[in-house]
């Protein structure tokens, strides 16, 4: 068992945090608290496990109140908080392990509450993908030094050839998401 499911182990319901963005595992998502049904949501997560998950959701391209059955998300884990006197907090939260929403659990809590089912990538043959993983921080790199040249940047980029191929796969997806989300703090930027 990986240290992920080892977080998660008991854990059959989390809050769900609906929001218009997706989170990896091992990568940090900081968050600003202020309405009033996820300032309870987190004073119960802190009062608990430190726990919750988050699932892609645009209100403004779907028809549903909220992410359907079936969908996958990633839980996140409270690392750090900062309350502020009016109630809203900044939080530092960094993805654990994805999950499937199986189904929704009613209580009369102000948030969402879901059961859910955790899940991480299936075993590989090692050499094929540590070769791929090779090609692709390569290539990514390469990405990387020509986007910061057209952008004049001059900062060293971190070498990512060792990284670990599962956890290389999220954060080329985080920079990528990052990349594409034009009109947001840091969209446009690879690394």
């Amino acid at each position: 068992m990986s240290e992920a499911f080892d977080k998660v182990t008991g854990v059959t319901e989390l809050p769900i945090f609906p929001l218009a963005l997706v989170l990896f595992p091992g990568v940090p998502l900081p968050l600003h608290i202020f309405e009033p049904r996820y300032r309870q949501m987190l004073s119960d997560v802190r009062a608990g496990n430190n726990l919750f998950g988050v699932s892609y959701y645009d209100a403004s391209t779907s028809d549903q109140e909220r992410p359907a059955p079936g969908h996958v998300g990633c839980v996140a884990e409270v690392t750090e908080t900062q309350t502020m006197p009016d109630g809203r907090a900044n939080i530092l939260t960094v993805g654990i392990i994805r999950y499937r929403l199986e189904e929704y659990v009613e209580r009369g809590d102000q948030y969402l509450l879901a059961r859910v089912s955790y899940f991480e990538d299936e075993e590989e043959e090692a050499t094929m993908l540590s070769e791929s993983a090779r090609d692709v921080a390569e290539t990514f790199t390469r990405i990387a030094r020509a986007v910061r040249a057209i952008n004049d940047e001059r900062a060293n980029l971190p070498d990512i050839s060792d990284t670990e191929p599962q956890r290389l796969s999220f954060l080329v997806a985080e920079r990528l998401r990052g990349a594409t989300d034009v009109g947001s703090s840091g969209g446009g930027r690879i690394l």
